[in-house]
């Protein structure tokens, strides 16, 4: 199956194929979405992002069965968010997906688990618009996760003249105000994987690059001395205009506008918390996504009519790493009423409810509900379940999407790596 997937962020959409295993990104276009947020998002960076989704979909033939997106950073503090995704739903076709700061954290944690067998302490930087992820990875696993309430738009709208063509603000000026508001913590860690499309821009911005030495990936080839990194910052700030940067990215070149400021970010934190070595590294939240899609799931369904399909479905689910949370066991033991029972069920004076109530109850505590509707059916119990998760605002996921004109709302439809 191919997918679209977009990442959503507070000054940029990335635009990606997934297909085959294999993550392509595509392409990527910057926005101000910053711009006059105070009262929400603008109502022209709304048009602008709608206008933007109807052009991708009307070029690349966009559906909920094909795509997914992922909206970050400012986006999480919409003001009457749900009625921007039924907004959205109903304009472009797509759902609208807001993720949580936990779950991008997970996503980013996907992202680099397992990917080498340096075991060694390692601190993952990523630094969005708005705010900033630090990841503590040792032995392959993430062992402490901080998250920083600033990013890159935060310092271009305290300190604009940054982007002027040369910088009209000092490096060290910079750094100083970052450093003013770092956490006083402490890493076992003197080498830092700076995520979020960062290798490609050191590449293109000449910084003195050599040979990743730690652990042989080919898609983090190289790496940097904090020494070299803080010189070429210098020179990005004092040498290099914005116009010689912009023209470095012709595909993209607002991208640049944020190069400054993000650079005097990274080069606060590994200064303060004393990074000696930084691997520049494409990767990102996507990363993640390909490779477990959720952390937890409710499944519903007909378990009457379908158990085997399901439970081939649970198992899926489970070895991908995805936690089940209801139902529980997967060995049907008694239909009481209609209502299948697990193992470890019980019916109580001829009542089902309590164990619904379960059910439910686990929908809460899922980053998503996956909806079993073979052969596009969806009987009593799931449409109460779905309207049960619409109400608490979660993302419900049907596996078909053949019945979707009988739920006609914000949805999404197959899942990543799952037949």
């Amino acid at each position: 199956m191919k997918y679209f997937l977009f990442d959503i962020g507070s000054s940029t959409i990335k635009f990606y194929l997934y297909q085959d295993s294999i993550l392509t990104m595509l392409g990527s276009q910057s926005f101000n979405f910053k711009e006059g947020f105070e009262v929400g998002l603008s109502k022209t960076n709304t048009v602008l992002l709608m206008n933007y989704f109807l052009k991708m979909i009307q070029d690349h033939s966009l559906n909920n069965k094909n795509t997914k997106l992922y909206a970050t950073g400012l986006f999480r503090d919409i003001a009457e968010k749900e009625n921007f995704i039924e907004n959205f739903y109903e304009q472009t076709g797509l759902f609208f997906n807001i993720i949580s700061h936990d779950l991008e954290t997970f996503y980013l944690e996907k992202a680099w688990i397992g990917r080498s067998t340096y075991r060694d302490s390692v601190l993952v930087i990523n630094i969005g618009g708005k705010t900033t992820e630090l990841i503590l990875m040792k032995d392959g696993k993430s062992s402490e996760k901080h998250k920083l309430e600033m990013g890159v738009g935060s310092i271009i709208q305290e300190l604009p003249e940054i982007n002027q063509e040369y910088s009209q603000v000092n490096l060290n000026d910079v750094i100083q105000k970052v450093e003013e508001r770092l956490p006083n913590l402490s890493f076992d860690a003197n080498v830092a994987i700076y995520t979020g499309g960062e290798l490609n821009y050191m590449r293109l911005a000449e910084y003195e690059l050599s040979k990743n030495s730690f652990f042989d990936d080919s898609e983090h080839p190289q790496m940097i001395t904090f020494e070299k990194y803080c010189e070429s910052n210098k020179r990005i700030f004092d040498k290099v205009t914005l116009s010689n940067l912009q023209s470095l990215m012709p595909e993209n070149p607002t991208w640049m506008n944020g190069a400054r400021s993000c650079s005097a970010l990274a080069q606060a934190i590994c200064g303060r918390y004393g990074i000696k070595y930084i691997i520049p590294s494409d990767t990102n939240l996507m990363n993640g996504i390909c490779s477990q899609e959720f952390r937890s799931v409710t499944v519903c369904g007909s378990f009457r009519q379908y158990s085997e399909k399901i439970n081939v479905l649970i198992k899926q689910l489970q070895k991908s790493g995805i936690t089940v949370i209801s139902p529980r066991s997967i060995i049907p033991v008694d239909i009481v009423g209609g209502f299948v029972l697990f193992h470890g069920e019980k019916v109580e004076n001829g009542r089902t409810w309590p164990i619904e109530r379960k059910h439910l109850l686990a929908i809460d505590q899922s980053d998503a509900v996956v909806i079993c509707d073979f052969d596009g059916y969806v009987g009593r119990s799931t449409s109460c379940e779905i309207g049960y998760a619409i109400a608490r605002g979660k993302k419900v996921v049907f596996l078909d999407g053949s019945n979707s004109h009988d739920f006609d709302f914000p949805c999404e439809k197959g899942l990543l790596n799952i037949i």
